[in-house]
């Protein structure tokens, strides 16, 4: 198995991190630095290390918080040493965690971080957290994480992985197996692990029915990025 987010970032006594690959939306800044968005999405797989969060893995954590009134901190990059806000508000639903925060605009690097996402040179959040308990699929080579102890959620430069962002259908073009079309389900389209499996499947022998008609290569393509802006 894997051993997830052992990286130079997560020292003796810190927290494993985790990327989340969904883009902020820049109209949901506010000029005061209020934001919302999700900080991590259920299903989705983290395929560097095989790892995704089961629904309701930050449940008992959002709870202990609450009832000592207090809330993950808002970092900078991981950094400890930089806290740039605070989390008002953060809550599971049936997509991921919900967070909602506010950048204190007087210190220099919320500030920073703030024109920085408004101007979409940054797009991303990342949680911070203690697996407490997680459930292993040894044929897929899958964690899930069942139950977490969030400590902190970051804004930060770079999603877990950047190149499963398809942006346009230059990028969809590389989806070449059913490998490719099932990583793209999980990751652009939210699909469980499974749900993604069944869908990729079904959809490569569909195309391989056809595959002597000539237009296979345009029609795919053509459907992958209707549903990349979907998900957009």
């Amino acid at each position: 198995m894997r051993v997830p987010y052992l990286s130079t970032r997560s020292g003796a006594g810190k927290p494993w991190t985790r990327e989340c690959n969904l883009r902020f939306d820049c109209r949901s800044i506010a000029d005061d630095g209020t934001f919302e968005g999700y900080a991590s999405v259920f299903g989705v797989l983290e395929t560097s290390y095989g790892t995704q969060f089961a629904p309701g893995a930050f449940s008992a954590s959002l709870a202990a918080s609450k009832s000592a009134g207090t809330m993950p901190k808002m970092l900078w990059q991981h950094d400890w040493t930089q806290p740039i806000g605070v989390y008002t508000e953060m809550s599971e639903d049936k997509r991921g965690l919900l967070v909602q925060g506010q950048l204190i605009l007087s210190v220099p690097q919320a500030k920073a971080a703030y024109d920085l996402l408004k101007a979409r040179a940054i797009d991303g959040l990342s949680v911070g957290f203690i697996i407490n308990s997680y459930e292993y699929d040894a044929d897929d080579d899958v964690m899930t994480i069942t139950e977490a102890d969030l400590w902190e959620v970051s804004i930060v430069t770079f999603a877990a992985n950047p190149e499963a962002r398809v942006g346009n259908v230059r990028n969809a073009e590389n989806i070449r197996t059913e490998r490719d079309f099932e990583r793209f389900l999980r990751e652009e389209g939210g699909f469980s692990n499974n749900r993604a499996k069944a869908i990729a499947s079904r959809g490569f022998r569909a195309a391989d029915a056809h595959r002597d008609d000539g237009a296979l290569d345009s029609g795919i393509l053509e459907d992958l990025e209707a549903l990349r802006q979907t998900f957009s």
